[in-house]
């Protein structure tokens, strides 16, 4: 019993040694009968190859078996392979393009490979050699000249060789030039892709690859091709270049974007924000003025973390023409966000305002209004804050200050002391006050912010004092306009300096009294001309005509005489 157990497992072991390294006799003759066509040689064979390690035997099965139902079989033996002669012919000439990929896969010949990747009729025989193909001369010229488009551009994915990607990003087609670009660092062939390659796509991947700062200036300020100019400028950091570009670009929103990246304390901020006393309402002069604006030190205290970012694009509108066509008329669309650690503080938006109809395409401007972007910022600012803010040299940041001042005394000081019109007018629309609204409209030198004041006046008294002792002319006549009280009216008649303004006072006045004194005692013959105008009282309208020594007024104290003796008979 146990002697029969010991020849089996002996039995057992021989047959699995048999089996684990195949006979290289016996493996050459199932190769025979197989090719011959003997299926149980090729089950045999099948079995044999799993456990084959010679070359000489895996070659021969990869190369004679030729029968299209045994391409399993060569298969299998080519996946073994590591002769890169052998594989090259299989993967060249083997009519089924299952085995064919298998000896792509196990290929590292870059010339075998190339010529696949260039010449298999099988796709994905011809994808796979070009994904193990490495040689980058092959490459390129795979990338510059293969027919196949997704073959080209996987051939620049491939690519390392600057000098290679070079070639491709200047000779290929439009599309693989772009891939080749996107893996360019050579400035200087980036710079002369940027400029002159005729697509659009491929200079703005030339200009997104580009870091010399030089160059790119060059681009934002030169360059024919809006997409390539706009792309440069957000690129540049050097603040000395992009203060040139921001005073010398004739692109509007290549000077917004310059601008928007100058430090704060970039000298040519103030160039470029204008006339600072003075309102804009341009959007690219008030980048340069909200700028300048968030550096005013009480803005800074309560936000030192303050971030202004602005955005100017284009925006437009089409037009039908009266001959059906349609043209377009260039605009703007500007944003302005004020931000602090990622929270909005102030955000304003304003566009072009295109009219429902229009004789001329002429660039139409938004209407940037600074002020209302700080009125909003302002919000949580104490008085304190705003007064100082009030005497900003920048006039919207005054203006806007203004607008949330609401404590008087402090609005009293800016609207008699304030530096800036604007200001003050905003200063006097908030008060309350009339002895310092009378202050303000006889102090003040501009007769808009004196009329603003006369407005909010309603002392009668006061009024008369404003007629009386304004310095402007406007400012006298807005007050006398407000005056009915007779009182007011008698005193503004004799003690004003204006002889308009007495002879308005006139006008209004009905007490006889006052009307004779100054019919016989006003130093102006025009003023006592008109009193005469208005006087009843015949006892003194006698005396005018006999002695008064300006021959129209005695004339007019006459027929004044006559025409209520008449009138009374």
């Amino acid at each position: 019993m146990n002697r029969s157990v010991l020849v089996s497992g002996l039995c057992a072991l021989v047959f699995t040694n048999i089996f684990a390294v195949p006979n290289p006799n016996g493996v050459e003759r199932l190769i025979g009968d197989c090719a011959r066509g003997q299926r149980t040689a090729c089950n045999k064979l099948r079995v044999a190859v799993a456990d084959l390690t010679d070359q000489a035997l895996l070659a021969k099965i990869a190369v004679q078996l030729r029968d299209g139902a045994v391409s399993d079989i060569r298969k299998d033996a080519v996946e073994k392979l590591t002769d890169q002669g052998v594989l090259a012919q299989v993967a060249i000439e083997d009519k089924d393009e299952v085995v064919r990929r298998a000896a792509v896969d196990r290929l590292t010949d870059q010339a075998t490979l190339a010529k696949i990747a260039v010449e298999d009729k099988d796709e994905v025989s011809r994808r796979a050699a070009l994904g193990r193909l490495t040689d980058q001369a092959a490459l390129a010229k795979i990338a510059v000249e293969d027919k196949d488009e997704v073959a080209r551009r996987a051939a620049v994915h491939r690519l390392t060789d600057q000098a290679a990607l070079a070639k491709v990003a200047v000779e290929a087609s439009w599309g693989v030039r772009k891939d080749a670009v996107e893996k360019l660092t050579d400035q200087s062939v980036l710079a002369k892709v940027a400029v002159e390659d005729k697509e659009e796509f491929v200079r703005s991947a030339a200009v997104d690859r580009l870091t010399d700062q030089a160059t790119l200036a060059k681009i934002a300020v030169e360059d024919k091709y809006e997409v390539s100019r706009r792309a440069a400028v957000g690129r540049i950091t050097n603040q000395a270049f992009l203060a040139k570009i921001s005073e010398r670009a004739e692109d509007r929103f290549v000077r917004a974007v310059a601008i928007a990246a100058l430090d704060g304390s970039n000298p040519a901020l103030k160039r470029l924000a204008g006339d600072l006393g003075t309102e804009t309402w341009d959007s690219v002069r008030s980048v340069a003025r909200i700028k300048l604006a968030i550096q005013e030190p009480r803005i800074r205290n309560r936000h030192p973390g303050i971030v202004f970012a602005p955005s100017v694009s284009p925006h437009s509108l089409s037009y039908f023409a009266p001959n059906g066509g349609q043209a377009n008329k260039q605009g703007e669309s500007v944003t302005f966000v004020l931000s602090e650690a990622g929270d909005t503080l102030a955000k304003q938006n304003w566009s072009s305002d295109f009219p429902k109809g229009t004789d001329t395409l002429a660039f139409l401007a938004a209407s940037v209004n600074n002020e209302s972007l700080l009125v909003e910022l302002f919000h949580r600012f104490t008085q304190s804050d705003l007064a100082e803010l009030s005497t900003s040299e920048i006039v919207e940041v005054r203006k806007a200050a203004v607008r949330d001042l609401s404590d008087q005394t402090l609005l009293a000081k800016v609207a008699i002391a304030g530096a800036d019109a604007n200001v003050r007018l905003a200063a006097v629309l908030k008060l309350t006050d009339q002895n310092v609204l009378a202050r303000a409209a006889i102090e003040e030198s501009n007769w808009e912010v004196g009329s603003a004041a006369v407005r909010e006046l309603t002392d009668q008294a006061t009024l008369a004092k404003v007629a009386i002792e304004a310095g402007d002319g406007n400012v006298r006549s807005a007050a006398m306009n407000k005056l009915t009280d007779q009182t007011a009216l008698a005193k503004v008649a004799i003690r004003s300096n204006y002889s308009n303004i007495r002879i308005d006072a006139l006008v209004k006045l009905t007490d006889q009294a006052v009307l004779g004194e100054v019919a016989r005692t006003d130093k102006d013959s025009q003023v006592r001309w008109h009193a005469i105008r208005h006087l009843t009282d015949q006892a003194v309208l006698g005396k005018i005509a006999l002695k008064d020594e300006d021959w129209s007024v005695r004339q007019a104290a006459k027929e004044k005489l006559a025409y209520l003796r008449e009138k009374k008979n």
